[in-house]
């Protein structure tokens, strides 16, 4: 933005330079030609009597040049100069007024791109993989567990088996997303939720390995689906009006959260968080 700025404002000292040497070229003052005094003789002692009866008598013609006033020396080059000056300060105008809606439209597709971002990278692969190991727990975990001792040892065994395939893989792919975009998150009570999945998963591949009854202190959030949703719909919501204000060439408001505002200023200067 500073940049553009200087770029104006060097445009402007140049486009006027020709106005001020035209100035200076046409206000040099020119030097003073003395014009020679012509005599004429006088007329003979007869002369021809004019209409009016009079004889024409013979004159002294004196040709000087006529006195001009500093004012009129300067008038048409000032007149020029103002006249260009006035001129470069419109297009300057419009320069000035042009960059800034093209500062405000970058500034808007790149917060367009932060959305984006933050929906394809974060939310929507965050629903996808909580959906999954939730669907996973209904439909085979303990709560499904049939009453009949027989067919509840083949219901454990199936249940073991998809912990090995399913949840301790998602787990870790949920792990990562939220230690990479976790900054994406609307609000506090989010990154908490983050924080006890977070806590739940590292104990529960503890817990596989070697049984423990420390893993009862780190419960599963089972809120956390609900949650994430939420933001993801609002963040739908959030990008469908960013566009529709971009394409019409509306005036863009912040629609960020204040945490969001932060990363957002962040990451349009190119430092990653």
């Amino acid at each position: 933005m500073i940049n553009n700025r200087a770029r104006n404002r060097v445009a402007l000292i140049i486009s006027l330079l020709p106005c001020f040497i035209a100035g200076s070229i046409h206000a040099t003052p020119k030097p003073n030609v003395q014009v020679p005094i012509k005599t004429v003789p006088a007329a003979p002692a007869t002369l021809p009597a004019t209409k009016n009866g009079n004889a024409m008598l013979g004159q002294t013609v004196v040709q000087q040049d006529s006195k001009k006033s500093p004012w009129e020396s300067y008038a048409a080059p000032l007149a020029a100069l103002v006249i260009c000056a006035i001129s470069n300060m419109v297009l300057w105008r419009k320069i000035s007024a042009d960059s800034k809606a093209a500062i405000r439209k970058d500034l808007s597709l790149q917060q367009v791109g932060y959305l984006r971002d933050k929906l394809t990278k974060f939310y929507d692969p965050m629903v996808a993989l909580l959906k999954l190991n939730e669907d996973v727990f209904a439909s085979v975990g303990p709560p499904s567990y049939p009453e009949d001792d027989e067919k509840k040892i083949e219901a454990v065994e199936v249940w073991e088996e998809a912990i090995l395939r399913v949840v301790l893989p998602t787990n870790r792919k949920i792990s990562d997303l939220i230690l990479s975009y976790s900054h994406f998150s609307e609000n506090a009570q989010e990154s908490e939720l983050y924080s006890r999945f977070m806590s739940h998963a590292i104990s529960y591949e503890i817990f596989r390995s070697k049984g423990n009854a420390i893993h009862r202190k780190f419960p599963y959030p089972f809120e956390i689906l609900n949650a994430v949703m939420v933001s993801r719909q609002k963040t739908i919501v959030d990008l469908s009006e960013l566009e529709s204000k971009v394409i019409s060439g509306k005036e863009i408001s912040p629609i960020l959260s204040d945490r969001n505002k932060n990363e957002f200023q962040l990451n349009s200067r190119g430092i990653k968080t």
